[in-house]
C-alpha cells in the first residue's frame, strides 16, 4: 500500500529514498546556506513576515524580536506562509485567491 500511494514526477506507484536519510538533505541545505552567509536559528518561531516596498524585508519572532534581512526564506507550506505570516494587504488579489484555492495533498497511513 505504501508504495502504491507514492508518486514521483506525476507517476503513481513510484517511490524515492534519500541516501543517508532525510536529515542528510536538510544538513546539506543548511551547510550550503551557511557557506553563503546565511544565519540559521532554531527554536525561534516566526510570528509574521515584515514587508517593505512589496518585498519581504525580515521577520518578527514570537518573542517580539524583529530581524531584518535582504532575503527571507520560508520553510512552511504556501498557505501558511501567505495566509498566516504575510498580511493580505501585501498580496495582489489574484495571487491571494490562487493561494486560497491551492490544494495541498498528503498521504499518511
Amino acid at each position: 500500500m505504501h508504495h502504491c500511494m507514492g508518486g514521483v514526477g506525476g507517476k503513481r506507484g513510484l517511490w524515492g529514498f534519500v541516501r543517508g536519510g532525510m536529515g542528510g538533505i536538510t544538513q546539506a541545505m543548511a551547510d550550503s546556506a551557511r557557506s553563503r552567509g546565511a544565519k540559521i536559528r532554531t527554536e525561534a518561531r516566526v510570528e509574521k513576515v515584515l514587508v517593505s516596498d512589496g518585498r519581504a524585508a525580515g521577520v518578527v519572532l514570537e518573542s517580539g524580536e524583529e530581524i531584518c534581512a535582504e532575503i527571507v526564506v520560508s520553510g512552511v507550506d504556501p498557505k501558511r506562509t501567505f495566509l498566516k505570516l504575510i498580511e493580505a494587504r501585501h498580496l495582489e488579489g489574484e495571487f491571494l485567491q490562487a493561494i486560497k484555492a491551492f490544494k495541498i495533498e498528503g498521504v499518511s497511513m
